[in-house]
């Protein structure tokens, strides 16, 4: 529905004023730039990827990241992983599980042999190497040469994907721009997976320094168009409550969930989010979210008004439904607004520090 991000800029503003900082990471991947402004208040690293040798970002984690207590990678990685280089190397068709054993199997090696930084020239290698008939060894070399363009350091895209240097990620608060790759689909599919297994990790890690993580995606429907993003998006979804994450997709669209390729992501699902509706967004397609009449019915009488309110209807389950009337004060609408009739006051209020924020907020916004 509309005011999507508004929303969802309001829940983070709760979220960081909230919850502790020290115990939780907060990472948002989003495409138009709805999140800068919350970020920057906040004391977050707002990151707007660019085909530069800045923004360079490791495939492979280190193996400290990725090996179990029995010294071999992890699970979970090895099909991240490999979903990765299927991306790279699949010229857009979906690969065989033959196809997808020989590249979880020079992964393994690649793992259990490499001991410094491991690069996309270093699986090259490994992978030159499997493969048992004619047919493996076909795939095998088609697929080092649909490598070429991430493996030539005359190709632009080697200085983003073959660097032994990485983005730092350590702030807690992260927000990834990706709307300067909207030209480039098919790095911006890669990329996209990369910082996803990346972000995963801060999970994965999260278990023994007791954090839980919260991973917002906005625009979600350019993903989930892609078979192979929405697999690795599901899966995600799958593994989320294991490394104590909650996952938030973001779309406008009610067809942009529905779908086989992406019933993992509804199945795992347990709260679904509805702002304001038209007859035209097809509300009567609720039901395949296991909505019935009276709840498609409140979500068509959602109502908002142009900078002033708006109305959402959560579902929880099968048995709890409430609507919240969300009507923001002025300083609410500057921290989480984007449009430029607030720009001069959310200056006023980026040249505060973060402590001082929060006490202004108190005061004007009713937040003890």
């Amino acid at each position: 529905g509309g005011g999507k991000s508004f929303f969802i800029n309001f829940l983070l503003m709760l979220f960081s004023i909230y919850v502790k900082q020290d115990s939780w990471y907060l990472s948002i991947i989003d495409m138009g730039g709805s999140y800068e402004r919350l970020c920057k208040l906040f004391g977050g690293t707002y990151i707007r990827i660019e085909i530069n040798s800045k923004y360079a970002i490791s495939i492979f984690p280190t193996k400290q990241k990725v090996l179990n207590e029995h010294g071999a990678i992890d699970n979970d990685q090895l099909i991240f992983l490999s979903q990765i280089m299927q991306t790279l190397i699949s010229d857009g068709r979906e690969s065989t599980k033959n196809e997808m054993g020989l590249i979880q199997k020079a992964i393994k090696r690649m793992y259990d042999k490499e001991s410094g930084h491991i690069t996309l020239k270093c699986f090259e290698t490994y992978f030159s190497e499997v493969g048992i008939d004619d047919k493996d060894k076909e795939f095998v070399r088609d697929s080092i040469k649909n490598l070429t363009i991430y493996n030539d350091p005359d190709q632009p895209y080697y200085s983003l994907l073959n660097s032994e240097r990485t983005l730092d990620m350590s702030n807690p608060f992260l927000v990834f721009d990706i709307t300067s790759l909207a030209d480039h689909p098919l790095l911006s599919n890669v990329y996209l997976q990369i910082i996803s297994n990346h972000v995963r990790l801060r999970m994965f890690n999260s278990q023994t320094a007791s954090k839980k993580q919260l991973v917002i995606r906005d625009e979600v429907w350019k993903l989930l168009q892609d078979p192979v993003q929405a697999q690795f998006i599901g899966e995600e979804y799958r593994t989320a409550r294991k490394y104590g994450t909650t996952l938030i997709s973001v779309s406008q669209g009610i067809d942009d969930f529905l779908g086989d390729h992406v019933a993992p992501i509804r199945a795992n699902s347990k709260i679904t989010c509805v702002t304001p509706l038209s007859q035209s967004d097809q509300p009567h397609k609720l039901t395949h979210y296991n909505f019935n009449d009276n709840e498609i019915s409140a979500c068509l009488a959602l109502k908002k008004s142009k900078k002033k309110y708006s109305q959402i209807f959560f579902k929880m389950g099968d048995t709890d439904q409430f609507i919240c009337h969300l009507e923001p004060n002025e300083m609410e609408k500057q921290v989480c607004s984007r449009d430029f009739e607030s720009a001069q006051d959310y200056k006023a209020l980026s040249d505060m520090s973060r402590d001082e924020l929060f006490e202004e907020m108190k005061i004007k916004c009713g937040i003890s």
